[in-house]
């Protein structure tokens, strides 16, 4: 009998805990952006969409639990190096550095997650596809 309640305990203790007020706090926490609930399942599976050609990508603000925006993360880049391009071509310089300062600044991310310093990502124009090397 012991055995049993342990089994059915651990599941509440064993892992992260989050811990708030009452659920309309937390609700409203998160339509305004403050606090990121994600589910991932048993089996992490990474299903991104790749990018054939140029195709504008709109985030949302909010996701449902159900929604999967990352499979979009290849087309948003892409999306990204595009605009880096035209933004450069057609002399709006400053936009293009903000675009640079955020693939540098996810660069990092990058390293971070992989904990690799010399991590970089590269972008095949002729392709479309990105590369962690």
């Amino acid at each position: 009998m012991l055995d049993f309640w342990n089994q059915n305990l651990s599941r509440w203790t064993d892992g992260a805990v989050a811990e708030f007020p009452s659920y309309a706090d937390l609700r409203e926490k998160y339509k305004k952006g403050e606090y990121i609930l994600a589910y991932y399942g048993d089996t992490r599976k990474i299903q991104v969409q790749i990018s054939r050609d140029i195709e504008k990508v709109d985030l949302k603000t909010m996701y449902s639990i159900k929604e999967h925006p990352g499979q979009q993360l290849v087309k948003y880049l892409v999306n990204l190096k595009t605009t880096e391009a035209f933004a450069r071509t057609g002399g709006n310089l400053q936009r293009a550095e903000e675009i640079q300062e955020w693939f540098s600044r996810f660069e990092k991310v990058l390293r971070t997650i992989y904990e690799d310093d010399t991590l970089t990502l590269n972008f095949d124009i002729e392709t479309f596809q990105f590369t962690i090397c």
